[in-house]
């Protein structure tokens, strides 16, 4: 007599059938899984922009990324496919240079090389070989071992945006991209503390979760990590009792993105693949443009009406001020091995009733100075290029 599998045999390898990774040919864009001794290349996947992994509803792809259409940076990266948004990059500090330039799935990992054949990106070393690399609904990009066992993934290793039922613990940070078309890592960092989250520029705090109209300190205590859902925006402790939160209006998909002018903003979604359009969530930080750090560019000055240039100070080039004579403000370079500034030194006023954005959150280098010594402080400081001074008597924090 024939053998017959019970019913329950039956459906278990029909599932597992389902789930098995398969090789996809070059162009077709693969559902779920993919399977070691695949190739991708931005020119292989052209006709669909370079995405060869979607997730299961779709929602988000798996690409090889082209920012801006530019020919020379080419990113291992995850968009949210209705809205084109990238939300993770693998290769921000080693862009493929190439768009024929392969981008390999192999039983080590992935590896992007260069057009010579070199090896400029790759995951680490595994314990164990990978058995599949799997983009699911969330938008975690995974690769798993034969037991499905996460190997390695995405949502460890953030960049410039944190999605929904991704943790961003204390200790970690978004890094914002240099600009829209070069994602290496650029000046603005969100760092999440033990005591609260954190907008900075160059190391300068320019903006505090906790100090933030919309947020609402809810107890005292100590920040396990971020995250963000269907309701907000939360600082939670390792109990998952929340310490801050950001209450928003209802959606099933939120981005958080860090972007290269230093904002902070939220994209809702009202369903995470269908609507191309994100809600507005009403949350972008900080809320006043003039706290940005370069709102009006370098010695710009910042105000409701618009940018304008200190007294002794024109417009630039570079959308910044300058110095009317001629002269130009020390930068890094123009320090000296001991850390002073090694050539002389002179100071132009800014003129009266100017604040600069990290003094709101940090408290003065010295107090009862007078503006001797604070300039000769600054002077002997390399990392200074300037000062401020409140009633003459204290010399707040220097940039």
């Amino acid at each position: 007599m024939p053998t017959r599998l019970p019913l329950a045999a039956v459906l278990l390898l029909l599932l597992l059938g389902a789930a098995a990774p398969t090789p996809a040919r070059g162009g077709r864009v693969a559902t779920e899984l993919l399977a070691p001794g695949f190739t991708a290349s931005y020119l292989l996947f052209i006709d669909t922009y370079g995405a060869f992994l979607a997730s299961r509803s779709g929602a988000f792809h798996a690409v090889v990324y082209n920012p801006g259409q530019q020919q020379e940076r080419f990113y291992l990266a995850v968009l949210h496919a209705p809205s084109k948004t990238c939300v993770w990059v693998a290769n921000r500090a080693a862009p493929i240079t190439d768009r024929a330039a392969p981008l390999q799935l192999t039983a080590s990992g992935i590896s992007a090389e260069d057009p010579n054949g070199t090896t400029i990106w790759s995951t680490p070393p595994f314990g164990e070989p990978v058995a599949a690399l799997r983009l699911d609904d969330h938008g975690n990009l995974s690769l798993l071992d034969a037991r499905n066992a996460t190997l390695w993934q995405s949502f460890d290793r953030p960049t410039d945006s944190l999605l929904s039922s991704q943790r961003l613990p204390a200790g970690a940070f978004l890094a914002s991209a240099a600009s829209g078309s070069d994602f290496s890592e650029g000046a603005y960092r969100l760092d999440v503390t033990a005591a609260d989250a954190v907008l900075t520029w160059m190391g300068s705090m320019y903006w505090r979760l906790s100090n933030d109209a919309s947020s609402t300190v809810e107890r005292s205590g100590t920040v396990a990590y971020m995250a963000v859902n269907g309701t907000g925006l939360y600082l939670l402790a390792a109990d998952g009792g929340v310490v801050i939160q950001v209450s928003l209006p209802a959606a099933e998909l939120r981005v958080v993105r860090l972007g290269y002018d230093g904002k902070l903003q939220i994209q809702s979604f009202a369903s995470a693949n269908s609507s191309k359009s994100p809600m507005d969530s009403g949350f972008v930080a900080p809320s006043d443009a003039c706290a940005l750090p370069l709102s009006c560019g370098a010695l710009g000055l910042c105000t409701p009406k618009g940018c304008t240039c200190p007294p002794l100070f024109a417009a630039s080039h570079d959308a910044g001020c300058t110095p009317s004579d001629g002269s130009t403000p020390l930068s890094v370079s123009s320090c000296g091995g001991g850390g002073n500034n090694s050539s002389p030194v002179s100071y132009l006023s800014l003129g009266s009733g100017v604040a600069y954005f990290a003094n709101k959150l940090a408290p003065p280098t010295v107090s009862g100075g007078n503006v001797s010594s604070c300039q000769a402080l600054c002077t002997s400081n390399c990392s200074c290029r300037g000062l401020l001074l409140r009633r003459l008597v204290l010399c707040p924090a220097t940039w």
